[in-house]
């Protein structure tokens, strides 16, 4: 059923995913887009920059970089002819010098030019300086003082007073085109991971909705990216099938629990019947007393299982209960003095080889009651006549109880089924109204204590052992 609802979850989904998934970008895609728009808004923003910077050049309020080295030339001549230094246009720097080397007057410089231009008077003709390369040239003055006239290749404003009080414009220019580039960059980035964000959310909130078990509502919303728009429709699905799967499993649930019930109130009737009467033969003087008492033993047997059905409705097993240790020969007395009273009015012989000494923590009714369904389960599919078999052993904490008996053995169906709620195959072992209750409650058992139920054929008929993970020493 579960397969069933899981394919028809997956088929609605596949209906709606096709149409979905148009117009969805691929992960490749999106990343081209990224580079395409991010690559455009830069070289929009250098258009717009270089086409302001035109515009500065074409109205005279800067000079071009080369405006200063073109007419070096021009300047030393005319310095040479008489020249005063103050006359030497704004975008120089110049320092003169008397013939004894002494510095006699000079324009606005800083440090580092001051230090460029003593090198050069060294005789270091390289450019050196921070950030421009500074040079220079020499020109003898009428008065024979040396004039050092120092520039470099920047953009000048096209005044002497912005050259003077404002920042140096290159560096201005440079700032205020990659600052609007980072911008750019960072806008961009934002915006498409803003998309995997926001996808991702989905993909990670369907994952905790999975996790969390909240599978009765779709999942909202819709990837854009074509990768987890795929993911996101695989989780909706494994909700989908988790729920009717879930829902599948409840409804067999609620019915188990409703057979359990019915069980239980037709079995309290013969009950009620067998110990009335019962009680009514024990009051007569002639009424055989021992086996009026072994009836209503077993009827008090029965009322105890009854009560046990109420707790198998909501567990296979007994848990919550304390265990204790036990010696396990004390269990095992109990364990043969139960198959001893099933067999012998069956006729069935009955043997139980003696365990090793042991103590062990288990939950003593709990497994007592399972031991006691399994024999009982022996006991009605042994021939009259025929043998049962109860071994106990202990191996490395591990209580192994097995039950043999010659009778016709399971079926392959009835092997692949064991300890299921309810299994019963009249053709295989004849079951006389039985409700399959036996082996079900044994393997809840050996489960609560860590182990496991297996049944197996044997040389002579069935076997079914109960391994328990308990603490024994």
């Amino acid at each position: 059923m579960e397969k069933h609802a899981g394919k028809r979850a997956a088929k609605r989904l596949g209906k709606k995913e096709k149409p979905g998934r148009r117009g969805k970008t691929g992960l490749t895609m999106l990343f081209f887009r990224y580079l395409l728009t991010t690559g455009i808004a830069i070289l929009a923003c250098f258009l717009v920059w270089w086409n302001i910077f035109l515009i500065l050049l074409r109205q005279g309020r800067v000079l071009p970089a080369s405006t200063a080295a073109d007419g070096a030339s021009q300047v030393i001549a005319e310095l040479e002819d008489g020249l005063e230094p103050d006359e030497i246009p704004y975008w120089y720097r110049w320092a003169r010098f008397s013939t004894s080397g002494e510095r006699l007057d000079e324009s606005r410089m800083t440090r580092s030019q001051r230090n460029a231009m003593a090198r050069a008077l060294a005789g270091d003709s390289y450019p050196t300086g921070f950030p421009y390369g500074q040079y220079h040239r020499f020109a003898r003055l009428p008065d024979g003082s040396l004039c050092v006239l120092q520039y470099d290749y920047s953009v000048p404003y096209g005044s002497a007073w912005a050259q003077a009080h404002l920042p140096d414009f290159q560096i201005t220019a440079l700032f205020m085109l990659v600052a609007p580039l980072i911008l750019i960059i960072l806008f961009t980035t934002r915006r498409y991971a803003r998309i995997l964000k926001r996808d991702a959310a989905l993909v990670t909130s369907a994952t905790q909705a999975i996790a969390d078990r909240r599978l009765d509502v779709p999942f909202e919303g819709g990837a854009s990216v074509r990768e987890l728009s795929a993911a996101l429709d695989t989780m909706e699905m494994l909700r989908s099938s988790l729920a009717d799967a879930l829902a599948s499993q409840w409804t067999m649930q609620q019915q188990r629990e409703r057979e359990i019930s019915a069980l239980t109130h037709d079995l309290k009737t013969p009950l009620t019947i067998i110990q009335g009467n019962a009680e009514l033969l024990a009051e007569q003087e002639c009424t055989p007393v021992q086996e009026i008492q072994a009836i209503l033993r077993s009827t008090q047997h029965m009322w105890n299982y009854i009560d046990r059905l109420g707790v198998l409705s909501r567990q296979m097993h007994t848990a919550g209960k304390e265990r204790e240790y036990m010696p396990l020969f004390a269990l095992f007395e109990e364990w043969k003095s139960t198959g001893e009273g099933l067999c012998a009015p069956r006729g069935i012989h009955f043997k139980a080889a003696r365990p090793p000494e042991a103590t062990c923590c288990v939950e003593k009714d709990a497994v007592c009651r399972a031991v006691a369904n399994v024999l009982d389960n022996a006991a009605r599919f042994a021939p009259q006549g025929g043998h049962i078999a109860l071994d106990v052993s202990v191996r490395e904490n591990v209580l192994m109880i097995t039950v043999c008996d010659d009778g016709p053995g399971f079926g392959a169906e009835a092997l692949a089924h064991a300890g299921r709620l309810f299994y019963t195959h009249e053709t295989e072992r004849p079951q006389g109204g039985h409700s399959g209750l036996g082996l079900a409650y044994a393997k809840g058992v050996t489960q609560e204590h860590g182990g496991e139920l297996t049944a197996e054929n044997g040389p002579c008929g069935a076997c079914v052992r109960l391994t328990l993970a308990c603490v024994c020493a």
